[in-house]
């Protein structure tokens, strides 16, 4: 199972679910989709927060997140 938290600078992915249902409404209000396309653009240097790029526009997302969506990598 890969997580977005796996993929590194310039890598993506398709999102195919979630491992914590608590956290899932939040994810898909913010635009996290199964289905959806994912390309991560930037990485903290700590590696926390992580900037991804979704359906055309970019959000950043703790690192804990990321952790929480299921990816299929391309």
């Amino acid at each position: 199972m890969h997580t977005i938290a796996d993929l590194k600078k310039g890598e993506g992915g398709k999102i195919i679910g979630f491992l914590k249902k608590e956290r899932q409404n939040t994810l898909l209000e913010l635009g996290f989709i199964p289905g959806a396309l994912v390309n991560v653009t930037l990485i903290a240097p700590l590696g926390d927060p992580i900037c991804i790029e979704i359906e055309g526009y970019t959000i950043s997302i703790r690192k804990e997140d990321a952790h929480n969506i299921l990816i299929e990598p391309l």
